[in-house]
């Protein structure tokens, strides 16, 4: 619960919307059911080889943050550091440790653990198509853009093309931070 917390204080905005995305597919589709609690909609285990070459989400929102969880055996001392190789940072993940970032826009990879050694991860995230299928009104695109009025495709047109900007006002800025505002970890 923790990396929800964190998840809620630091983009308060985008937290919202994941967990609204989430709660609206389940109120739509009762017959789904809600693996781990929280607002992400998808989960995953990843429990093969992570040495390897820098990857990108591409199938989360593009602005979601991804929260990946380490697990494993290994001594993160010699091995298992997540690499983020758009800012050139390399920091150290020990089993247990959580990232919360935006894995569609950031590239990632793992220094490659020692042999006889694993290292696994979990991840939660908030996947695209899932979002665009509760904005086009439970349609997929290939739906909406088949059923949909002239009315219907414009404002879809017009919403595209604010993806970008709407994107960015989920975000939350250093200001909001300040005195404590948003940072009650009581």
């Amino acid at each position: 619960m923790i990396v929800l917390a964190c998840f809620q204080s630091f983009a308060p905005r985008l937290y919202t919307y994941t967990e609204n995305v989430t709660k609206l597919i389940h109120e739509h589709d009762p017959t789904l059911r809600r693996e781990f609690p929280g607002a992400f909609a998808a989960a995953e285990f990843d429990l093969g080889d992570l040495g390897s070459a820098p990857r990108l989400q591409d199938n989360d929102l593009l602005h979601g943050w991804r929260a990946l969880t380490a697990l494993g055996t290994y001594d993160s001392r010699y091995g298992g550091d997540i690499i983020l190789w758009d800012d050139g940072w390399v920091i150290r993940f020990p089993p247990g440790a959580t990232i919360l970032f935006p894995a569609a826009l950031m590239r990632y990879s793992f220094v490659q653990v020692q042999p006889g050694e694993k290292q696994y991860t979990f991840s939660q995230y908030l996947p695209a198509g899932l979002a665009r299928y509760v904005g086009n009104g439970y349609e997929s695109d290939a739906q909406f853009e088949r059923l949909g009025t002239k009315k219907d495709l414009e404002g879809l047109r017009q919403m595209r093309g604010r993806r970008l900007e709407t994107a960015i006002t989920m975000y939350s800025g250093i200001h909001e931070y300040q005195h404590g505002s948003s940072l009650d970890v009581d």
